[in-house]
């Protein structure tokens, strides 16, 4: 017995653990599939209440525009966080104001957009810059992500939208598009 055995701490490890071993890591050092998934749910909820507060404050038409217009909807959940590949957001000091989520979808070679500003922030170029440094960010990094086209879906009622997808380089896609929603591609440059 130690002379001060109350202030000794002895660990031997958790029975089966493996040292220098991470449970969502490949043995070359690169996360498996649940760990890209995990990481990205952790990264998105971390700024999920941002994200929730900017969706909130929009009118029942712009949700509508993003694809949601049931009453008492929370943009994403924290379990479809996962899907948020990467997320950008603007501030006006410390409060977000608008969001740009790149997500990834049920296709493996493709990835969508969802963006949405404050509507007391509307009109001042904040839409464009985050449309801009997604762009940017997708160009950099589809190899890596083994990906190929980026996709930008609009209410055909939404002109904003549509102008803004067109303005930062998106083609329209008539294939794809119908009475109630445009579609718009992007293919890395």
């Amino acid at each position: 017995m130690y002379p001060d055995q109350h202030n000794y701490l002895k660990h031997h490890g958790i029975k089966g653990q493996k040292w220098g071993v991470r449970r969502y890591q490949n043995k070359d050092g690169s996360r498996t599939a649940a760990g890209i998934s995990r990481r990205r749910a952790t990264s998105a909820a971390r700024t999920k209440e941002s994200v929730d507060a900017i969706y909130t404050a929009m009118s029942r038409q712009d949700k509508y525009f993003l694809g949601d217009d049931e009453p008492g909807k929370e943009y994403l959940s924290v379990q479809q966080g996962e899907y948020v590949v990467k997320r950008f957001l603007d501030k006006e000091g410390d409060i977000p104001v608008a969001f740009l989520d790149i997500m990834s979808t049920t296709k493996s070679d493709e990835l969508t957009v969802a963006i949405g500003t404050h509507p007391a922030y509307r009109n001042q170029g904040r839409a464009e810059r985050l449309a801009v440094k997604g762009v940017d960010w997708f160009n950099k990094n589809a190899d890596r992500l083994g990906v190929t086209t980026l996709d930008w879906d609009a209410k055909t009622t939404n002109s904003g939208s549509r102008k803004l997808a067109e303005k930062v380089g998106f083609s329209y896609d008539a294939r794809d598009s119908d009475d109630e929603w445009a579609a718009y591609r992007y293919r890395r440059q």
